[in-house]
């Protein structure tokens, strides 16, 4: 059975740095007494004196494991200054360290400036055809805002008509009785609103194109999930007597993603 290497960390570098002196001065000590007792005093210890232990751990998972691209293989921004300093205190707020931040000399900020430095030097010889956009990396800044769906479409151009009826007392009953009118729309009285739908989907992709809320999610295996799926992309869903056609309603963009990742399907 093969053993299990301990992770690195600050307290494992605190461990390191103090279990021989401990040793010499306790020989009496197991190791295992030793280790409870390095854990006693690591947790009684404040964030200054553990502060040591922390930055050289950040520089050596900096140097050992340098990792400038995220999980969806996009090229991250370098890290400035305080960046730095901030990965080296997790336990704050990033508003108080700010405040801190602030506050340091210049003399202070030289260590965490000049780690910046480092860094930002390798992420030039790793990435060098890297160039930030502050725009594109913002992305969306309401992602929870998306484009209206017809139904909502129609929903705010028949409002005002139905509230002013004297049958209508409340705005409960204005959307209920909206409801009622949608559903005895036919598909062609329908089609303004599902035209005006899909042009602002479309223009909502083409100004949110970097945003990871745009994934494609993932389609399980059955057809008892497609309907769910078809549903967060804006699908009218029936029951066809024809095979079904399972890029009606996609918008240009998220079309060309699709056959690209479910080309089995877009050619059925």
């Amino acid at each position: 059975m093969s053993v299990k290497t301990p992770t690195l960390s600050p307290f494992i570098l605190f461990c390191s740095a103090t279990r021989k002196s401990l040793a010499d001065r306790y020989p009496t000590l197991t190791a295992t007494d030793i280790q409870k007792h390095l854990e006693v005093v690591w947790i009684t210890m404040c964030d200054e004196e553990k502060r040591s232990y922390q930055e050289e751990y950040n520089r050596i998972l900096l140097q050992s494991q340098p990792n400038f691209v995220d999980n969806f293989g996009r090229v991250k921004r370098p890290r400035n200054g305080f960046l730095v300093y901030r990965n080296a205190k997790p336990y704050g707020s990033s508003e108080n360290l700010a405040k801190i931040w602030r506050e340091m000399t210049v003399e202070d900020k030289r260590p965490y400036e000049e780690e910046a430095k480092r860094v930002n030097k390798l992420h030039k010889e790793l990435h060098p055809n890297y160039k930030w956009n502050s725009k594109k990396e913002q992305g969306c800044r309401n992602p929870s805002k998306r484009p209206p769906k017809s139904y909502s479409l129609f929903l705010k151009a028949k409002y005002n008509e139905v509230m002013k009826s004297a049958e209508v007392k409340s705005e409960n009953e204005v959307t209920k009785r909206i409801k009622e009118i949608w559903k005895k729309t036919s598909k062609e009285d329908r089609q303004p609103y599902i035209q005006e739908a899909k042009r602002l989907s479309n223009e909502w992709y083409k100004n949110c194109t970097n945003c990871d809320h745009l994934k494609l999610p993932s389609i399980p295996q059955g057809s008892s999930h497609l309907q769910s799926s078809f549903d967060m992309m804006n699908f009218e869903v029936s029951q066809p007597s024809a095979p079904m056609d399972l890029t009606l309603g996609m918008t240009d963009l998220t079309l060309s993603s699709w056959t690209s990742q479910y080309p089995s399907l877009s050619q059925q």
